[in-house]
């Protein structure tokens, strides 16, 4: 593992942004006080990635520049609805973890009514029968904030790092990857 950074990754992601916008790796080392080595290596990828995402903006505008308004106007209200799902579906997933949570807490407090060594009777079944009813109702409900965590692993294994606004308008957790199917279209 190497050495800590000089910088926060606020002033990594303000070193990227300024080579971006067309500073020297040269001239925004020196004001940072960082190597031109180090600019280079923390921000040469980043870098190209704000430059392919920036070109694949520039595509989709064009693309949909080229389709009649009515479709624009379509194409707009899609995405809309796609990205409110996104943060539904991220809004689900801490529900589901919070309620997955309560559930094992409550499953975990059952299986404690049972005294080992004792032999098993009709209690002892009926409060198994619950912890692996609450149980299931856990693994349920935990089914959500495990496919966000997948979708996010996947989008870091990529080097994707868009991320979704929070409710209060600040940068929230990346967003989860979408394959939408409409019924009825393939």
């Amino acid at each position: 593992m190497g050495r800590p950074s000089k910088l926060s990754e606020a002033q990594w992601a303000d070193v990227a942004r300024r080579i971006v916008a067309g500073e020297t790796h040269a001239s925004v080392a020196k004001a940072f006080g960082v190597s031109k080595a180090a600019v280079s290596v923390q921000v040469s990828k980043r870098a190209e990635n704000i430059h392919s995402v920036a070109q694949q903006v520039v595509q989709a505008e064009r693309s949909l520049a080229a389709l009649p308004i009515c479709d624009q106007i379509t194409v707009v209200n899609l995405a809309s609805k796609l990205r409110a799902m996104a943060e539904d579906v991220v809004a689900a997933g801490a529900f589901g973890a919070k309620t997955a949570l309560r559930l094992s807490a409550l499953a975990n407090a059952q299986v404690m009514t049972i005294e080992p060594g004792q032999p098993i009777g009709e209690r002892e079944i009926s409060v198994l029968k619950n912890v692996v009813a609450l149980s299931r109702g856990a693994n349920d409900a935990i089914a959500p904030a495990l496919g966000v965590m997948t979708n996010q692993k996947r989008q870091v294994e990529r080097g994707i790092h868009d991320e979704l606004p929070t409710p209060g308008g600040g940068p929230g957790v990346m967003a989860p990857v979408f394959n939408v199917t409409l019924k009825g279209r393939a």
